[in-house]
């Protein structure tokens, strides 16, 4: 149980710095207990992209996650990447373009912040 202990610097129980400070982590508590769950924060995509498979030398399939603006390339080597930012129109750009390594190598990988996906983790639908 919560017992109140005394004020490590003036040993009573009634100092006022102390007794603000626990009302401040009581309330921190209480604000803590109500809020919500940020699961999606930390990993946005729950639901699997819907991944097209294109015509490259070195990309199987793309998708596009218009929610969280996630583009997700799967190279045929099997590593899957994930580029965060990407609007839907530069998607559509990708999947239209003549060539779209070329496209990606110009126009999204290092404008785009990237992450190397495990294949296991990639959450994508063919």
């Amino acid at each position: 149980m919560n017992r109140a202990r005394p004020c490590p610097v003036t040993h009573s129980l009634r100092c006022p710095a102390c007794a603000a400070a626990a009302m401040g982590l009581q309330a921190y508590r209480r604000s803590k207990a109500r809020a919500p769950l940020r699961l999606v924060k930390e990993y946005p995509r729950m639901s699997p992209v819907d991944m097209k498979p294109v015509e490259s030398s070195n990309i199987r399939a793309i998708g596009h996650d218009p929610e969280f603006s996630l583009l997700v390339v799967e190279f045929k080597s099997g590593d899957f990447y994930e580029y965060s930012g990407v609007s839907a129109d530069q998607f559509e750009a990708l999947l239209k373009a003549e060539s779209v390594g070329k496209h990606l190598n110009q126009h999204i990988k290092n404008k785009f912040a990237a992450k190397k996906l495990e294949p296991e983790n990639a959450q994508v639908k063919s």
